[in-house]
């Protein structure tokens, strides 16, 4: 998803993303940090500021953590995208508004955007791709949408197991139809 959304911004996008969104929530906001303090308690403080390898560590273990840590979160992530969305609607230098949003179907918030693209990747290069240790990937896979499901609900779909080249290709030709004027927004895969 990084590498779409980086091709994206190459292409004249904003780009937002909640997963930084989250971060700099956890890294700036005390009011917010005290309620994840509150909510999970101080094992999550590392030398007194929130560790995010702490909070995964915690919530991904107890998914009742994990729901009102989601439920804390969640609002305020959409919150900003739409601020940011707004800041820049008219802004003639952006072709697109992009926010790459992970839990977009499981948080339901797929309606707030005009059109849902899904990339997908093999399970292996996903694997390979990932910074996490396997548990961690297999649990936080468990606890999303399958991947086809996803890409039948979207109305795009990109098929990233081919290279950069490939995709560079897929993402100026999504770019190109999301900025033509008029075309409708179907279910389409990569052509």
């Amino acid at each position: 998803k990084s590498t779409v959304c980086r091709l994206f911004k190459e292409l004249g996008a904003c780009v937002v993303s909640a997963d930084d969104i989250v971060h700099h929530l956890l890294t700036t906001d005390q009011e917010i940090q005290d309620k994840v303090v509150s909510l999970l308690g101080p094992d999550v403080l590392e030398r007194g500021k929130l560790s995010k390898k702490a909070i995964a560590k915690k919530v991904f273990s107890q998914k009742e953590q994990l729901k009102s840590l989601e439920h804390l979160l969640h609002p305020l992530v959409i919150h900003e995208i739409q601020r940011e969305y707004r800041a820049v609607k008219d802004d003639p230098n952006y072709s697109l508004f992009v926010a790459e949003v992970p839990l977009l179907y499981e948080s339901h918030s797929e309606s707030l955007f005009d059109a849902v693209v899904v990339i997908l990747a093999s399970e292996e290069l996903c694997k390979k791709r990932s910074p996490l240790e396997e548990a961690a990937f297999t649990d936080r896979v468990l606890r999303q949408m399958p991947p086809k499901e996803k890409s039948a609900k979207a109305n795009f779909t990109l098929l990233n197991d081919e290279g950069i080249e490939e995709l560079k290709t897929q993402v100026k030709n999504l770019t190109h139809k999301l900025c033509s004027k008029g075309d409708s927004l179907s279910n389409e895969s990569r052509k």
